[in-house]
């Protein structure tokens, strides 16, 4: 998903970064304007690929190199890392890597598996007890947890009345490196919202974890076997009593066939051994308005036929291709047809049932495609059709935005569909 809060200032890499990869011939450098802000595009003249690099200042530079596909010229993201400027010549050294790296055609073939998933966390950590079930109709909002300005979780669940929410993401520390982490910045005991989370549970409510993402290397596609990745899970589980665990599966990652049916083996495995403390399991996906794509689809039906008893599907309704300017019925018809989709998948379930098995998650405000705007009414016009067909979850991309761009005004129109 996109990035975690757009109003800070824009900024370029800092001159002197910029002269260090000028020593590599093979990266070209120009400047673009893209929704009032500069970026720093670079070019790999060995493949043509571009990428956009945003450096976004609040007291610690972050960067994010993020890939553009270029097929349509659409600008879509599909694979980024994030750097924290701690000197020049780390941040060009680091760049210069992935953009090698990125000659490997992650988007075709998947990533090579054989790196031992596990968890780095040698203490118990208290975050209180999880919720199951969640409730029937729920608004779960992600926050990016390693975003800056770091989410304060019970202060703003005090301040909006949400009591649930989504983290993301957990990841591998890299490519070749299959430890647990948060977003690649933090062991995966020490999000920064460890307080938040016993505070939050404290109130009634809860937090769900989301692996995978857009940015980095999900475990399961790196994971030695299935049986490997399901300890690993369960591990993570164990450490923050999760009762509800969500996977974000786009990008590249959605054709990773290999590593989808491992993830899928590993679930199931997981499924078994918690059978008296049962989890719910979504996937999130993205979608077009005629339903999940071909990829989407295949996901699911991995899962279905490795035996995983999926709570539901959740649809990532944002940039769509082509340009919608009606972005509520975008979603709205994305959703229907989601609902035709799973109702073949499972033909034992009603038209009730189904629903009870979908969410919507839109990216509040501009999103990535230009001309494509998630406003308050769309909001409004979402929910009201969520709680005309009792859709089990409304989510959005994210509380951090909300927060930093929004005043919360679209947590204070979806937390009205949480029961």
């Amino acid at each position: 998903m996109s990035s975690c809060c757009s109003n800070f200032t824009n900024f370029l890499l800092p001159d002197n970064v910029r002269r260090l990869l000028k020593k590599h011939s093979w990266i070209r450098q120009r400047i673009l304007k893209f929704k009032n802000a500069e970026y720093l595009v670079l070019m790999n003249r060995f493949n043509k690929r571009r990428y956009f690099v945003q450096v976004v200042k609040e007291d610690i530079y972050y960067v994010e190199l993020r890939r553009l596909n270029t097929r349509n010229n659409r600008g879509i993201f599909v694979t980024s890392r994030a750097f924290i400027l701690e000197n020049p010549e780390l941040v060009a050294k680091q760049i210069h890597e992935l953009l090698i790296q990125d000659n490997k055609e992650l988007v075709t073939k998947p990533y090579p598996p054989g790196f031992m998933p596990q968890s780095s966390c040698t203490i118990d950590i208290d975050v209180g007890l999880g919720v199951f079930p969640w409730p029937k109709n729920v608004f779960a909002p992600y926050i990016g947890t390693t975003c800056w300005p770091y989410y304060d979780l019970a202060a703003t669940a005090e301040e909006t009345g949400v009591l649930y929410y989504t983290l993301g993401f957990v990841v591998a520390a890299s490519p070749t490196n299959c430890t647990a982490t948060w977003a690649t910045f933090f062991d995966i005991c020490s999000v920064p919202q460890l307080d938040g989370i016993q505070q939050l549970r404290a109130m009634g409510g809860d937090v769900s974890a989301s692996f995978g993402g857009q940015a980095n290397t999900p475990i399961w596609t790196c994971a030695t076997d299935e049986i490997a990745l399901a300890n690993c899970y369960k591990e993570i589980i164990d450490l923050y009593n999760f009762r509800r665990i969500d996977f974000d599966v786009e990008g590249a990652w959605v054709d990773d066939i290999t590593g989808n049916i491992r993830n899928a083996l590993a679930l199931r495995i997981l499924q078994d051994e918690l059978l008296s403390e049962p989890i719910e399991i979504w996937l999130t996906l993205p979608v077009a308005t005629t339903g999940l794509t071909s990829g989407g689809l295949e996901v699911v039906q991995t899962m279905i036929d490795a035996g995983v008893n999926l709570t539901g599907i959740n649809a990532m309704t944002m940039d769509f291709v082509p340009v919608e300017e009606d972005m509520a019925q975008a979603s709205i018809d994305a959703l229907i047809a989601l609902q035709g989709q799973l109702s073949c998948l499972y033909p034992e379930k009603s038209d009730d049932e189904i629903w009870q098995m979908i969410g919507a998650t839109p990216l509040i405000g501009d999103n990535d495609i230009a001309g494509e705007t998630f406003t308050l009414d769309n909001a409004q016009t979402l929910l009201d059709f969520a709680q005309s067909v009792n859709m089990r979850l409304l989510s959005m991309w994210s509380s951090n935005r909300d927060l930093c761009l929004f005043d919360n005004e679209y947590s204070a129109i979806f937390d009205n569909f949480t029961s």
